[in-house]
């Protein structure tokens, strides 16, 4: 039965009508049909009973009260403090050739695919984008260990 899209949901209406079924064996009476209809008509009706419950159909559920928090607005010198963590980050990227920082940017701030990145950049290959990207990266790991170092 494929009426139940919730996986927790199934397993539970499966086990309940397992253990229904248990509980009523001595007042099964075979008729002929095979007993797999008998475990199917138990579970549809489990199935039925959930949906028509009200509780279902009134219950909400929230995500974490400390989710709701993110409403407000960091403070100034919260801001301030991130922005001093990311300078170095900020300095390295300016540092960058031009092309570099562009293919960085396009894939990682403007979340372009490889394909399109190519194209924007002189109808480049997805492979000279790979490998732009990867030169790019190691230029940025060597200019923010230079600047921690330096420190």
């Amino acid at each position: 039965m494929v009426r139940v899209t919730d996986r927790h949901l199934a397993e539970d209406i499966t086990s309940e009508t397992f253990l229904r079924a248990f509980g009523a064996m001595a007042r099964y009476a075979p008729t002929g049909a095979d007993v797999g209809a008998w475990f199917i008509t138990i579970a549809r009706n489990l199935i039925i009973d959930h949906f028509r419950s009200s509780r279902v159909r009134r219950e909400v559920l929230i995500g974490d009260a400390r989710a709701q928090d993110t409403v407000t607005a960091p403070s100034a010198e919260d801001q301030a403090l991130e922005m001093i963590r990311h300078e170095p980050l900020r300095s390295a990227l300016a540092a960058l050739p031009a092309h570099h920082r562009k293919t960085i940017l396009l894939q990682y701030w403007a979340g372009w695919p490889n394909e399109r990145i190519a194209r924007e950049m002189d109808g480049r290959t997805t492979g000279a984008v790979k490998a732009l990207r990867r030169r790019a990266f190691l230029h940025l790991r060597t200019s923010l260990r230079r600047e921690a170092m330096a420190k």
